[in-house]
């Protein structure tokens, strides 16, 4: 069974992974999405992001068993050429880090991004956290760059 080639976008909060996971998905025969946002229920968060940022940011933290089984069961169907991570954390944690084959990092400019996530929760019923915990995240943009096979301006 040939594995597919796994791609992650990664990027703050509303730096427009899901906009370009989406693109590529139309670009790509054979390929799914798998997006973090929508596997909320199952995802796990830090109980207090400023609690969690004092004691160094570990993304381990954060956890997202139901996407990585599905991804997983993707996998053995091996129906398709292409998975499409839209993942915040690309090979920065251990969940994906040895399944990703490449690493894109959205490089938004942060106020872009709080735009984007503001005209979002106008749209949609999202998780207040995602707002309170923006420039928390954000500040964590450098060491992503550091394992991202390619950073897009």
């Amino acid at each position: 069974m040939k594995k597919p080639y796994t791609i992650a976008i990664n990027s703050v909060s509303g730096g427009g992974k899901t906009s370009l996971a989406k693109l590529l998905q139309e670009s790509l025969v054979a390929s799914v999405v798998f997006c973090f946002d929508d596997f909320d229920k199952t995802n796990r968060y830090p109980e207090d992001f400023y609690e969690w940022w004092k004691r160094g940011a570990d993304l381990r933290e954060f956890d997202c068993p139901g996407l990585r089984k599905a991804v997983d069961e993707e996998i053995r169907t091996a129906r398709i050429d292409f998975i499409i991570l839209d993942y915040p954390f690309g090979r920065d944690h251990p969940r994906f880090e040895n399944l990703i084959d490449l690493s894109v990092f959205v490089d938004t400019l942060l106020d872009v991004a709080m735009a984007r996530r503001i005209n979002e929760g106008l749209r949609c019923s999202c998780r207040k956290s995602h707002f309170r915990s923006f420039g928390i995240i954000a500040s964590r943009v450098g060491p992503l760059l550091k394992k991202s096979s390619l950073c897009l301006s």
